[in-house]
């Protein structure tokens, strides 16, 4: 099984953007080459909508390219890279840090180009992380650090990157270093075990903006949250900026030490929230923008009704589609996408899943959050169940009030008013309603599960007004 060398797949990619230059897309510098084996060549993409691309549209073009560099005929199989290596950037004109070392965690750029701001839908749903993200990048924030959250496939990983094309384009005398946390990890561990813990630190020293992605996963591993700890201090304390992501808030990472996770919340915390009806088909209009899939508005509408999750969601989704019509020979259609996804709304995220996590998360019974009733003990929940339908349902005001307890749209709307002003004037309620949004992504709880909490354990939780 002889490997394709730098030199053969540079050659390759060349003779694709010559041949076809219709087809080529910029991101196709980041393809991987695999081994040939039996006449075949397995390439390997990074993004799963990469991948439905290079499948319906690119094939012809990568088999000629490979007969013509290669003198042979041969055919193609494309793949996805489900652990696709750690990706870093190195700009301005400190030491490029690159190493051979096992267990060095600076390795070479390596960033999907399609994660930019320009490419990245905005909403309610992603305002806050975008707006600051594009602070730090362009050097004008205060935020230090920077935390944003929010469950997978929100796009922590789209913005964090973002960051650093943004760094590359408009500073690119400041020097960034973006890496996930499992190199962080692995590369201090290996540095320790041979005792080059001050070669590893100073590659810290002198970084304008470090980009560290996934920082939960360095929960319980004590020794690297201590020196993430002292990397973390040593660039605030000459001016460097820190930008991490997280699944969840800093004040909800278990596993941490206290100073950390108190040192992590001093500065900014942005949720990367579950997207709306109308952020949810922006980002699908996006998607058929940059030429990933080919759908018509119609489907596109349906898919963004359908799929009440994350962006990745939506973008699977709409692949499940293209690829039902791809292998039955059809066009990409409406009564495609009803075979694809089904024709019902989809429950995991549905008035009756919000009224269940806020019961629970409450104490209460779902009688009391949806009746007649209006003590403020019932009142707060009722507004923020009504809050939570309209961000991360398709429902109008009218199916909401409806729903809770046949209120008309004007209640709807107060009590979406009142719960935002809530969000926007105290921390300790934002960080309720972020875990309710969490939990109710999550789906039903088993019903085992104990989701009640003292009703007087935080007063402050839901002080909404009454009215509801």
């Amino acid at each position: 099984m002889p490997a394709v060398g730098y030199g053969l797949w540079t050659s390759l990619l060349d003779c694709v953007r010559e041949t076809a230059p219709g087809v080529t897309r910029s991101w196709f510098s980041q393809l991987s080459p695999g081994d040939i084996n039996g006449g075949i060549l397995r390439i390997y993409a990074r993004q799963p909508e990469h991948l439905a691309y290079l499948t319906r549209h690119a094939r012809p073009a990568f088999v000629d390219a490979a007969r013509r560099v290669t003198g042979r005929l041969m055919t193609l199989e494309f793949e996805l890279v489900r652990n696709a290596p750690d990706l870093t950037l190195q700009t301005g004109t400190a030491d490029p840090l690159g190493s051979s070392d096992e267990g060095d965690c600076f390795q070479p750029p390596v960033l999907t180009p399609d994660y930019t701001f320009e490419a990245l839908s905005v909403g309610p749903h992603n305002r806050l992380a975008h707006a600051a993200a594009v602070a730090v990048a362009e050097g004008k924030g205060a935020y230090n650090p920077l935390y944003v959250y929010g469950a997978p496939g929100m796009g922590k990983t789209h913005l964090l990157q973002a960051i650093c094309w943004r760094v590359r384009q408009k500073c690119p005398e400041r020097t960034v270093l973006y890496v996930s946390a499992d190199r962080f990890s692995t590369g201090f561990l290996w540095s320790s075990d041979r005792s080059r813990q001050d070669e590893f630190r100073r590659r810290f020293r002198g970084l304008d903006l470090l980009v560290l992605d996934d920082l939960h996963r360095l929960a319980d591993r004590e020794r690297s949250q201590e020196e993430f700890f002292h990397v973390l201090n040593e660039m605030r304390g000459r001016g460097g900026v820190v930008v991490v992501s997280s699944d969840v808030p800093s004040s909800n990472l278990k596993g941490f030490a206290e100073r950390l996770t108190s040192r992590l919340g001093s500065g900014l915390v942005a949720p990367l929230d579950a997207p709306c009806y109308e952020a949810r088909l922006a980002i699908l209009v996006r998607a058929v923008t940059l030429k990933y899939v080919d759908a018509p508005r119609e489907v596109q509408e349906f898919v963004a009704a359908r799929v009440a999750g994350s962006p990745r969601d939506l973008i699977e989704a709409l692949l499940r589609v293209d690829a039902l019509a791809h292998s039955t020979g059809a066009a990409v259609s409406l009564s495609i996408a009803r075979q694809a996804l089904g024709d019902a709304p989809r429950t995991s995220v549905g008035l009756a899943t919000i009224l269940d996590v806020i019961r629970r998360r409450f104490g209460l019974r779902a009688e009391d959050v949806i009746g007649p009733r209006r003590p403020r003990s019932l009142a707060g929940p009722r507004q923020i169940g009504m809050y939570l339908a309209r961000h991360m349902t398709r429902h109008s005001l009218q199916e909401i009030g409806a729903f809770f307890g046949g209120r008309d749209h004007t209640t709807v709307i107060h009590g979406v008013r009142t719960v935002a002003g809530q969000i926007e004037g105290s921390e300790e309620f934002r960080t309720l309603i972020d875990e309710l949004r969490l939990a109710i992504l999550a789906g039903p709880p088993c019903e085992s599960a104990d989701m009640t909490v003292e009703k007087e354990a935080s007063p402050t939780a839901y002080k909404v007004a009454a009215g509801g």
